[in-house]
């Protein structure tokens, strides 16, 4: 039986590069605070609570979705590459 170490209460997820699922797709700069497993705030957070912070920078983040199914050329694309 697989083992899964239980999620900590508070998750402050800073500096990540932010996909949205919006109709724009809008990317944004930011931190993702996360409270008792569910999404609480999106944006510049500075708590004053004791939160289990990570570093994201260099990282895209897309809230929500654990498979999103979205190719390495969409994102290109969305970033100034070309497909």
């Amino acid at each position: 039986m697989l083992k899964t170490k239980p999620m900590p209460d508070r998750i402050l997820i800073k500096n990540a590069m932010i996909v949205t699922m919006n109709s724009n797709l809008d990317v944004l700069k930011g931190d993702i605070l996360i409270q008792d497993g569910k999404i609480e705030q999106i944006g510049k957070i500075n708590p004053a609570e004791n939160y289990n912070e990570f570093d994201a920078t260099d990282f895209i983040v897309i809230p929500g979705q654990a498979y999103s199914g979205i190719s390495a050329g969409q994102f290109s694309t969305w970033f100034g590459g070309t497909d």
